[in-house]
This record gives structure tokens, C-alpha cells and sequence, in this order.
């Protein structure tokens, strides 16, 4: 999904983990419980402290529109990003290369999905 013509990608300072700078840049190539209901993350700027700037982007499918929303994220000392989005707590993590996600629903209840990098600075 093609949300912007340029979308700035800020390079991540030098003294930040190197578990923190793997974030940087744009994912996605996957839907969320490996369907088609796609989902993209600009994740655009890290700062020191962990606080991430980010661009949160589903594709229309499911009965539901395509969206792009701005929103902050923050890295743990577990080199997890979390955020919140509609009221539900995603998270994210970066294994093999890819930047796998957890949203938490209702009950016990979870959708995942695994994402390749489309661009990183």
C-alpha cells in the first residue's frame, strides 16, 4: 500500500541499541493472521529515550476501509515496540529479519502477523 509519494524515515542516532535501530523503516508484505487484510509500519523516528514515531497503516478488507494513522509507540528494555491503537495493545519485535506483531483483543483472543522490510535506512 502506497499511502504517501514521501515518507521521511529519520536515521536512528548512533548511540541508540542496535535492538532498537533493526526497527527503523518501513514493513509490511503481510496481513494480519496471514490473510489479506494488509498491514503496513512506518516506524519513522527513534529517539533516545525509546519513543517512537510512527505511521500505523491497514489496507481496506474485512468489511473495513484502508487507514493510515500517526501514531507513538515506545521501545521496552525487552527490545519490544508497543502501542495502542483503537483501544487494543499491539506489539511488535523484530526475529529473523522480520518484524512479527501481536494484537491483543478482547479475552484472550490475538491476531498475529509477520512482516519483511519494504525499505530501512
Amino acid at each position: 500500500m502506497v499511502v504517501f509519494d514521501s515518507t521521511k524515515i529519520s536515521k536512528p542516532p548512533s548511540d541508540l541499541p542496535d535492538a532498537w535501530k533493526a526497527f527503523s523503516g518501513v514493513w509490511g508484505k503481510a496481513g494480519w493472521n496471514n490473510n489479506t487484510w494488509c498491514h503496513d509500519l512506518y516506524v519513522m523516528k527513534i529517539d533516545e529515550d525509546g519513543k517512537v514515531a510512527l505511521m500505523d497503516t491497514h489496507g481496506p478488507g474485512g468489511g473495513h476501509d484502508g487507514t493510515a494513522f500517526a501514531r507513538v509507540g515506545k521501545l521496552g528494555d525487552d527490545n519490544r515496540l508497543r502501542f495502542y491503537a483503537d483501544g487494543l495493545e499491539r506489539e511488535y519485535w523484530i526475529e529473523d529479519g522480520k518484524l512479527m506483531g501481536v494484537k491483543h483483543l478482547s479475552g484472550n483472543r490475538t491476531m498475529t502477523i509477520a512482516m519483511l522490510p519494504k525499505s530501512a535506512t
